[in-house]
Formats: structure tokens, sequence, C-alpha cells
């Protein structure tokens, strides 16, 4: 075994030895909160006691979940780290032969298709199992598994698209097409974000526009006075699948459009929704969604340069088991992503912390903006306190886990930022 394949092999069991013991930390804390008094904090949170522990046995049940997928996904890093992955090729490679740009594109797809399927467990275990249990799962098998056929073609077209001008690149512009292959990643991301709403999201939701009356009028008139710019107020069917409520924005320009879950119109107030979409609001006047969106994509562009070192590299790929031949100038397509996506995604969950504490000041600076476009911070305050109970949020998480997995912050934390807002 070569000392790179020993290398991804203890950074993807670092990775998961880091994981469990966030998840084990986790676990019990609920656990101790689940078995004391409410803490005062938890207390502002909920209605009464029992919806406190429902949301501590909720986060229990989501964190062995969480337990049980570490553990599957880890093993299937391993087991195609020492020559699944490569099998999985050379299977492509007997069936269709190899070589071709649209083989190796396929090659590459087909890999990221198997480890779906082979997650699929997981995925199935928490929806009709954990969300099931605590009345939040509102999907059945046929709808779940149209959903996940639907997600498979777009998928895999999308996939096509991108990946199959960069494996033409790598055939015909060896030694820079990492560069080329960037660029167009950039392209293909600002465009697919704002065909989302307008082209996407309805092959999965069903999007009706806002019944005029007092809180589409509201809501209009919140946008005209943050001089936000929206084609239209839609309402997603977001109860077919679940009781969990969500609104956001999606597209840019004249497709900008306003997306408010059905779930969430039902729970709150006009004043409410008013100070969730001043919050959704504040996200797009401070920038946050393109900063994002820049900032991802300049971070892409060292792991396209390393992905160019790989590529020059075919003896790494020989050493996971890849059959290349020897007299082989770069590593083929099909074989550099899996090789990437393997060696990389132990490492870049190191970065969590960075990326969710990025997040979690955004978030703080769209509640002041909220709280600051409606006249205070109370309807927002409300709002949130709604959410967290009726989604059983867990109000204290530990620490670490949410150093590593929350892109928000608590809602004591908002609250209390908030309330300097006064």
């Amino acid at each position: 075994m070569s000392a790179v394949v020993i290398a991804v092999l203890l950074a993807i069991l670092i990775k998961s030895a880091g994981e469990i013991t966030l998840l084990s930390l986790s676990l019990a804390r609920v656990r101790t909160l689940r078995r004391g008094p409410i803490p005062p904090q938890a207390r502002e949170c909920f209605a009464d006691e029992d919806a406190f522990r429902k949301a501590m046995d909720y986060s229990a049940a989501k964190t062995r979940d969480g337990l049980l997928g570490e553990l599957w996904t880890g093993a299937l890093a391993i087991i195609m780290v020492l020559g699944g992955a490569a099998a999985l090729h050379g299977v492509m490679a007997s069936m269709f032969g190899s070589g071709g740009v649209w083989k190796e594109a396929l090659a590459a797809i087909v890999f990221f298709m198997t480890l779906g399927l082979l997650e699929a467990p997981i995925s199935l275990m928490s929806t009709f199992g954990t969300e099931t249990r605590f009345g939040f799962n509102r999907t059945n098998p046929g709808l779940w598994v149209i959903d996940q056929l639907k997600g498979l073609a777009v998928g895999v077209t999308l996939a096509f698209a991108l990946l199959t001008p960069c494996a033409w690149f790598l055939q015909k512009l060896p030694g820079t097409w990492w560069m080329f292959a960037w660029i167009a990643f950039v392209l293909f991301r600002f465009l697919a974000a704002g065909l989302l709403s307008v082209v996407l999201l309805p092959l999965f939701q069903k999007l009706t526009p806002l019944e005029d009356g007092p809180l589409k009028q509201g809501l209009l008139e919140l946008a005209r006075k943050a001089d936000f710019p929206a084609s239209a107020i839609l309402v997603m069917d977001g109860s077919r699948r679940s009781a969990h409520a969500n609104a956001f924005f999606a597209g840019f320009g004249r497709m900008r459009r306003i997306v408010l879950f059905d779930t969430l119109v039902a729970q709150l107030s006009r004043e409410e929704l008013e100070a969730v979409l001043a919050h959704e609001i504040g996200h797009w006047k401070r920038g946050h969604i393109l900063k994002g969106m820049v900032v991802s994509t300049l971070v892409a562009l060292p792991l396209f340069g390393l992905a160019g070192w790989i590529s020059a590299r075919p003896d790494l790929a020989v050493a996971f088991g890849y059959g290349i031949a020897p007299d082989a100038t770069h590593t083929p397509f099909g074989a550099l992503l899996p090789l990437l996506a393997l060696a990389l995604a132990p490492v870049l969950y190191w970065l969590s912390p960075l990326a969710n504490g990025i997040s979690r000041k955004h978030e703080f600076e769209a509640d002041a903006y909220a709280a600051g476009l409606t006249g205070g911070p109370d309807a927002l305050v409300r709002a949130l306190t709604k959410l967290y109970s009726a989604n059983s949020s867990n109000p204290l998480p530990h620490p670490a886990y949410a150093l590593f997995h929350h892109s928000h912050p608590s809602l004591p934390e908002r609250k209390a930022a908030l309330t300097t807002t006064r």
C-alpha cells in the first residue's frame, strides 16, 4: 500500500473520529438537558415543558441518525479508497470503453451516483423513521421515490453539462485545462443560481402566487421600502413533504422571486412574516448571497489547481488501483474526480468552523437589518420563537458541535443580539 493511500485513509479515519466525538458530545448534552429542569434560556423558546422535552428527544434522535450515518459513509469512503472507485471505473470501461470525453464524464457521474445510492438507506431511515416519529415527515414512499428520480435526472443532466467540457479541456489542454474548467464552473454556478426559481424549483415543488390581500400588500410594501426588486411572491407547497417551515428568495434581477413555505404562512402572523421577509432582504442588502458565491468560486480556484496537479500524476491513480496505461500522460477524468473527492472531503471538513462562523455573522447582520426595517426586534423575536418551537430545534447545542454544524446562531444568541437594537 502506497504512502498516498495510507495518508488518505488516515485523513478519513481522523475525520470520522472527530465527527463521532462531536456527535457523542452533542448526544450527552441533550440527554443531560432532557433529564434536568428547563434552563432559563430554553424556557423562553418553548410554550411549555412538553415542547422542550420533545425538542430534546428529537435532537437526540437526529444525533443518533448522524452517528449511524457517519459510520456508514466513513466505511463507504474507505471501501472506495481501497479499490471500490477503481473497480467502478473498470466496470464503466468494460461496458462503454474508455478515453472518450463523454465516457470519462459518465464514469465520474456514475461514481457519485453509486455513492448516493449506497447512502440512500440513511436518508430513508431519517425521513420515514425519525422525521415521521416526531410528526415532521408528510411525504410518502411513492412521492419520495419520484423526488429521488427527478433529482437524479436533473443532477445527471447538470453534471453532464458541466463535466463534459471539463473532460474535453483535460484531453485537449492537459497543462492548463483546470483554469478553463474553473471558468466553466463559475459560469455554470451563476447560471444555475439564476435559473433556480424559474426552471429547477418548479420541477420539485408547486409554486403558486400569494393571493391578494393584506399579507401580500404588506410584504410588497416592505420590499418597496427596502428597495428590494422582486418579480413575484410565491408560496411553495412544502407541507406535502415536511412540517418544517422556511422562506428564501431565488434568482437574480428580474427573475428574483420571494418564496414562502405554506407551513410558514400558516404558522406566523402578518407582522411576523414581514419580519422574516425583512431578514431575508437583509441578506441581500448586506450582499451576503453575492459575497458567498464570489468567495466560494475563489476558494474553488486552488482546488481546481490541485486537480490540475493530480491530473499530471497518473501514478497516483495507479496507486489507488486504477488500470492506466504505462505511457499515459495524464489521469483520466473519470478517475480524477473520484480521487479528488475522496482526498479532499476529510480535509475540507476541518474548515467547517470557518464557513459556519461567517454564516452566523451574516445571520446576526440580517437580524439587525430586519429589526431596523420593521421598527424593532419584537416581531422577529416572536417569529423566531415560534419557528424554533414548531421545528423542535435545540436552543442550547453543544458549543463544539455547533462550531462544526450550525450555520445559524441559537435562538438565545439571536435574542440577546436583537435586544441591543432596541
